[in-house]
């Protein structure tokens, strides 16, 4: 309730929400996020013959109120420069628990 209050600076803080780039900013957020896509997806498993891949599954446990989020990277073997990895899938899990509103 106090007349100082910025609910954009309260969100960025202590919600840990984006809320928007600086006008100073070295790139448009906006411009980059609608760029943000996955061309391919491979929602199940994809392999040629005469090269050799392997899957790696990274997951990013969320806290209470928040998504868990899963990334699939297809990895090439490449014998000069050790790897090439490729991002070919992102889920997004939800919530992990619902919030609930505590009785003081």
């Amino acid at each position: 309730m106090s007349p100082t209050f910025n609910e954009l600076g309260f969100a960025k803080e202590y919600m840990s929400r984006f809320v928007g780039g600086s006008a100073d900013a070295w790139f448009d957020y906006e411009k980059l996020n609608r760029a943000r896509r996955i061309v391919n997806p491979e929602t199940s498993e994809k392999l040629r013959e005469g090269i050799e891949s392997f899957y790696i599954i990274s997951v990013d446990v969320a806290r209470i109120g928040c998504q868990t989020v899963a990334t699939v990277l297809k990895v090439f073997p490449n014998n000069s420069d050790g790897y090439k990895i490729n991002l070919v899938n992102v889920y997004v899990l939800g919530k992990t628990v619902e919030e609930k509103v505590f009785d003081r």
